[in-house]
C-alpha cells in the first residue's frame, strides 16, 4: 500500500513534469509532423513494455492493431528514409571520398 501510495505523487509530479519538458524540447527541435508520431508510438511501446516486464497477455486483435500502427508509421517514414540515406552518403563523399563503398 505504501509503495502504491507513493507512486501516484511520483507519476503526477516527477514523471509528468519530465515528460512535458522532454516533449516540448523535442517539439522545439523537430518538425511538428514528426513529434505528432510520438502519440502513435507511445501506446505500442507501453503495450510491449507491459507484455515484457509485467507478463500481460496480448491477444491476436491487439497484435494485429499494433502491426497496423507500426506498418502505417513505416509507410509514413519510408520516403524520408531514402532521402536521409542519400544525404548521409553525399556527406561522407564530401568529407572522406575514399571511405564510400560502391553498393
Amino acid at each position: 500500500p505504501l509503495h502504491s501510495s507513493l507512486s501516484i505523487p511520483y507519476l503526477g509530479v516527477v514523471a509528468t513534469s519530465f515528460g512535458f519538458v522532454l516533449y516540448f524540447y523535442v517539439l522545439k527541435n523537430l518538425a511538428a509532423t514528426r513529434v505528432a508520431l510520438i502519440t502513435l508510438v507511445t501506446p505500442v511501446l507501453a503495450l510491449l513494455l507491459g507484455h515484457g516486464l509485467n507478463g500481460e497477455v496480448i491477444n491476436i486483435d491487439v497484435w494485429l492493431g499494433t502491426t497496423l500502427i507500426l506498418a502505417a508509421l513505416l509507410m509514413f517514414e519510408w520516403p524520408s528514409l531514402g532521402k536521409r540515406r542519400a544525404q548521409t552518403e553525399a556527406h561522407i563523399e564530401l568529407v572522406a571520398p575514399d571511405v564510400v563503398e560502391e553498393t
